[in-house]
């Protein structure tokens, strides 16, 4: 039988870890939540737009543009997918309610119908080559996390919108402003009271400077 070589050895062991990591990417792929799997698709929109920008005098707003907002597309791409599919839903009961639940059915679909516009707006804002990033204004994106945010609070709780998270973290990121850090005490100075006599009194003006220093 012939013998296997070191080298061999160290070939097969990189081909097995390879492999292995290729399975554990597919397991964690798996895993990952629709609203994971949008923000990994914002991510790579945005940093491929990114290669065509020009950075040099707003590196912060890289920063941001790569950091922060394909949390904030993810959100907006997600409320755009529940407000489509539920006001599909709601138009099918639509049609087939009775004449009692039509007034509750059609505030139903116009505030669906609100959330869709409004959110396919903001994505327009925000799309990774949208003028917003090519003018990198700071400010106008911090509306338009404000904007997002009160989008999502209408979403009905239960709807399973999972965009928390990436919300939060663009609001920390983008809007909350830091707070200013408090300048450290500095321990008070002690000076001997002896030493310190001839600062707040004139020896020459007194008689008797024993009568003014303190004895221990």
């Amino acid at each position: 039988m012939e013998s296997i070589s070191d080298q061999q050895r160290a070939v097969a062991s990189q081909l097995t870890k390879a492999y292995r990591r290729v399975l554990r990417n597919r397991e964690l792929e798996r895993a990952k939540t629709l609203t994971q799997k949008v923000y990994d698709c914002c991510f790579v929109n945005c940093l491929k737009a990114s290669k065509n920008m020009e950075w040099s005098h707003r590196l912060f707003y890289r920063k941001l543009y790569l950091g922060l907002v394909p949390h904030l597309l993810a959100c907006v791409d997600r409320v755009i997918s529940y407000a489509h599919s539920a006001k599909a839903r709601a138009k099918k009961r639509l049609r087939a309610a009775k004449v009692d639940d039509l007034e509750g059915l059609n505030k139903e679909c116009a505030e669906l119908g609100f959330l869709f516009r409004s959110s396919t707006r903001l994505h327009k804002a925000l799309d990774p080559s949208s003028e917003l990033h090519k003018q990198q204004g700071i400010e106008q994106l911090k509306i338009l996390v404000v904007e997002t945010e009160a989008l999502v609070k209408r979403v009905p709780p239960g709807s399973g919108l999972d965009v928390q998270f990436n919300l939060d973290i663009a609001i920390k990121g983008i809007v909350t402003e830091k707070k200013a850090s408090k300048p450290e005490s500095k321990p008070e100075l002690l000076v001997d009271n002896a030493n310190c006599l001839d600062d707040w009194v004139d020896v020459d003006d007194v008689d008797d400077v024993e009568d003014y220093v303190v004895v221990e």
